[in-house]
């Protein structure tokens, strides 16, 4: 859908960070950091769908705002992903994820923003949580045990 976004974003993201080594994100095993990576990658999905279908109905200033939150997630799912990678595999890595979860989706919706509702439903909650406090997230993330769960597709944090 928006492969522009991923290079816009990581590509600021990249140019904006370098020298900034602090994470956001508490301490994490490398399989609970990649889960989160994917997840990130999956809000970033999610987001840009929900930016593209507010655009679409005319409301610019909650669109924008909704991009903000894939830029978001999307930075997060590289700060995730490119520990243990060299830059260019990480964003080889995000970018590939961020459009399997694309794919996903439409498949969900049966390609018709009209049913967006499915999406929402689906990943609205926790996704908004992530973008809003990621720490957070990702400490109910590891608590809840979600890493198995997201392999199952249940819904990865309940909220709170």
């Amino acid at each position: 859908m928006n492969t522009k976004l991923v290079c816009l974003v990581l590509g600021f993201f990249l140019f904006s960070q370098s020298g900034q080594a602090q994470s956001p994100f508490p301490p994490l095993t490398a399989d609970q950091r990649d889960n989160l990576a994917v997840v990130y990658a999956r809000c970033a999905a999610y987001f840009t769908y929900a930016w593209k279908g507010l655009a679409r109905s005319g409301q610019t200033d909650l669109a924008n705002a909704h991009q903000e939150f894939a830029k978001s997630a999307m930075a997060n799912s590289y700060k995730l992903a490119a520990v243990g990678r060299t830059q260019e595999m990480a964003l080889k890595v995000v970018e590939a994820r961020y459009k399997l979860s694309l794919e996903a989706m439409s498949a969900d919706i049966g390609s018709d923003f009209s049913n967006i509702s499915v999406i929402v439903n689906k990943y609205g909650k926790s996704c908004v949580q992530a973008v809003s406090d990621s720490p957070e997230f990702a400490r109910q993330y590891i608590q809840n045990g979600n890493e198995s769960k997201r392999q199952q597709g249940t819904p990865d944090v309940q909220p709170r």
